[in-house]
């Protein structure tokens, strides 16, 4: 991953974590039907999947956007950005393996994606909170990643394409169609 690249995208990141805090204060007090969207996530998750440069490169990028998220939602610092570099490594092995073409294959990914966050948080913060209390937000989790997930990976995936000319551009194995133009 070059230099450029990395920043941009940690940028992009920590303003979609921005903007995800607008939203979370505009949305109403019950998380029960609709979380905020978790949209560094799926920027650090799009990262991944595209599979360009190097693991490192990813992992840092993924622990910067997790850090910043750990101050932003005042969590043990930490516990964010671990998860966000193991969900970016996962996505990282996952290139290639997953099909992105339409509407329904990219809410999947990322339902798939914020659920295994949810689940990593869970686990590294597993003395800060009794479970049922944890997963009461799983279903908000879910229809905000259905609604908002599609449509950030497009965008992210749109500025990549300007970011990298398309000549060099990663292609996802189902984007021979354009999709993801």
């Amino acid at each position: 991953m070059s230099t450029a690249r990395a920043i941009v995208f940690v940028l992009v990141g920590y303003f979609a974590l921005l903007f995800e805090g607008a939203l979370a204060l505009v949305l109403p007090g019950n998380r029960l039907w609709f979380a905020a969207p978790e949209l560094g996530l799926f920027a650090v998750a799009y990262l991944g999947l595209a599979g360009r440069g190097s693991a490192v490169g990813l992992t840092a990028s993924a622990l910067l956007v997790g850090y910043l998220r750990d101050l932003l939602i005042g969590a043990p610092r930490g516990v964010e950005a671990l998860s966000f570099a193991v969900v970016a490594l996962i996505a990282r092995a996952l290139h290639g393996r997953v099909f992105l073409e339409r509407f329904g294959q990219l809410a999947a990914v990322a339902v798939a994606v914020s659920l295994l966050q949810a689940v990593l948080v869970m686990v590294l913060s597993a003395g800060d909170a009794p479970l049922m209390s944890s997963l009461r937000c799983l279903p908000g989790l879910v229809a905000s990643a259905l609604v908002f997930g599609p449509i950030t990976l497009r965008v992210l995936r749109r500025l990549d394409l300007r970011l990298v000319p398309e000549s060099r551009a990663i292609r996802f194995d189902g984007d021979l169609g354009g999709a993801w133009r």
